[in-house]
């Protein structure tokens, strides 16, 4: 976009430009949209950090389906699920209920039904397997002509940087410097994607950025890291297994270091789904 001048005439143009508070994509995590004054806005680069099977997936599957749920428009890459997996998660994930209790027969009149209730009117959801997406320009290229209000993405790190590298960050440092700059800035679109943390950090009593290896050079670019932690006992509890969601990066409210614990509504296989209880 063109520079701005502090001493134009179309000054208060550009702050008309300003993201209003119906721009934000809510997480539909109560504690975190407090937080982030109603959840991601136009522009903003968002990290969900995880270990492996903590439940990063499921944590953008619960974002999508909450995007939706508040009548936006919403596009998911999986290079990691299929995607009848990301479908069959998103709509237990609306629906609140088991994967068994999906009908195929019924669904589709089920969630015309769904759309009538919740007045949903200009929401969609559209998974995407990334076929011929491999690199920031083919995302920018599918991106610039899709009419989204917000895109998720599992996960940048399948993506190819333009240059070789002999060390990881140097290539994270590369697609997540695009991502925030030619992605979510130059397209004013709001962008989730997951994000591999390392054993020592997910397993401590507490984290911050300096535990989290490679992955600091992503956090480096985005506006707003947003970790899940789990100890083996945490894990292991009987009602429902615990997560606990850090802050780890805030650049637009300051909330950096809050967390809180919440149940995990999909940790008991089969009878459960996206979601998280407080």
């Amino acid at each position: 976009s063109a520079p701005v001048s502090i001493d134009a005439p179309d000054l208060g143009d550009v702050l008309r430009q300003r993201p209003k508070a119906e721009d934000a994509c809510p997480t539909g995590i109560a504690v975190i949209d407090k937080l982030w004054e109603g959840g991601v806005y136009p522009g903003e680069l968002a990290l969900a950090a995880g270990d492996t099977n903590v439940g990063k997936s499921m944590l953008l599957c619960h974002l999508a389906a909450s995007a939706y749920y508040h009548d936006k428009r919403v596009l998911y890459f999986t290079y990691e699920l299929t995607k009848a997996q990301v479908v069959e998660r998103i709509l237990t994930a609306l629906f609140e209920c088991p994967k068994q209790e999906l009908n195929p027969k019924a669904i589709v009149d089920q969630l015309l039904a769904f759309r009538m209730r919740k007045d949903i009117t200009r929401g969609s959801l559209v998974i995407d397997d990334g076929t011929g997406i491999r690199t920031m320009a083919e995302l920018y290229d599918r991106l610039s002509g899709a009419d989204i209000d917000l895109a998720l993405l599992d996960s940048a790190d399948d993506l190819q940087p333009q240059h070789s590298y002999t060390k990881s960050y140097e290539v994270y440092k590369e697609l997540y410097r695009d991502l925030r700059i030619d992605i979510c800035q130059s397209l004013q679109l709001p962008v989730w994607t997951s994000v591999q943390l390392n054993r020592e950090a997910v397993e401590r009593a507490k984290i911050s950025l300096k535990h989290i290896g490679d992955s600091y050079a992503k956090a480096q670019r985005a506006h707003l890291v947003l970790a899940m932690s789990q100890t083996p006992q945490e894990r292991e509890q009987l009602i429902a297994p615990v997560v606990k969601l850090w802050v780890l990066k805030d650049t637009e409210h300051g909330s950096k270091g809050k967390w809180s614990p919440h149940a995990c509504l999909f940790g008991r296989g089969n009878r459960g789904w996206p979601g998280f209880r407080h």
